[in-house]
């Protein structure tokens, strides 16, 4: 595993430079022009450089990587960076942002098993995480995850009711296959919204071959920009 220092990026002056010196130490490539615009974007909307490093190193590609930046500490955490990617993923993330390194082998393997037999769900293992010895004393606050797990623990509850948790079980199966139903209209409502914005960038290409490359330049970034708001 390659380590860099956090303040090493943080020296940075002009945002654009940090950016590139970002994305090389942490993905080992240079960003395109579009993923450079779009994160100075990104910087100029307020967010910290420490929150842009986070959400680069936690990233699947900087996964991959695993590149080290030392002293590197999260600003702050929703339960919404732990969703949208696969159980080995989501644990890399989880311990990356609430220990502050990658898993070992044998740790993810267990919770990988555990996540699978439906021993533990994701809230579970955040809890789990964030509580351990080695999680106090890093002492990331993850906004939200205390209530989830409460509620997580007293639905278990019940479930484990005679015939209330029968009925649960059936009443919470429904709820479940509702959830799905609400999950694909969900993802076909944003395919129809991706499309929408492949659409508009075919339309600023075009303009690229007819107005000179600056003006549409100008507009890809605005639609970039804007999706990133969603």
């Amino acid at each position: 595993m390659s380590v860099v220092a956090l303040n090493d990026l943080l020296t940075m002056k002009d945002a654009a430079d940090f950016v590139r010196l970002s994305y090389m130490t942490v993905l080992l490539r240079a960003p395109s022009e579009e993923e450079l615009q779009a994160c100075l974007q990104t910087l100029g909307r307020g967010m910290s450089r420490e929150h842009f490093l986070v959400n680069l190193r936690g990233s699947e590609e900087g996964i991959i990587r695993n590149v080290r930046v030392s002293g590197l500490r999260p600003d702050r955490v929703t339960l919404r960076w732990f969703r949208f990617c696969g159980n080995r993923i989501f644990l890399e993330r989880a311990y990356l942002v609430l220990l502050g390194r990658s898993t070992l082998g044998t740790e993810t393997e267990r919770f990988l098993s555990r996540l699978a037999s439906g021993e533990i769900d994701r809230t579970s293992a955040l809890y789990e995480i964030r509580y351990s010895e080695e999680g106090r004393a890093w002492n990331i606050p993850v906004r939200g995850l205390k209530r989830r797990y409460s509620i997580a623990k007293q639905l278990r509850r019940l479930e484990r009711l005679p015939l209330v948790g029968g009925f649960f079980r059936l009443f919470t199966a429904g709820a479940y296959l509702q959830q799905l139903r609400d999950n694909q209209y969900e993802q076909e409502r944003r395919l129809v919204r991706m499309q929408e914005r492949i659409d508009e960038l075919q339309n600023a290409s075009r303009e690229l071959n007819l107005k000179g490359k600056s003006d549409a330049v100008k507009n890809i970034c605005a639609l970039l920009d804007g999706e990133g708001d969603e």
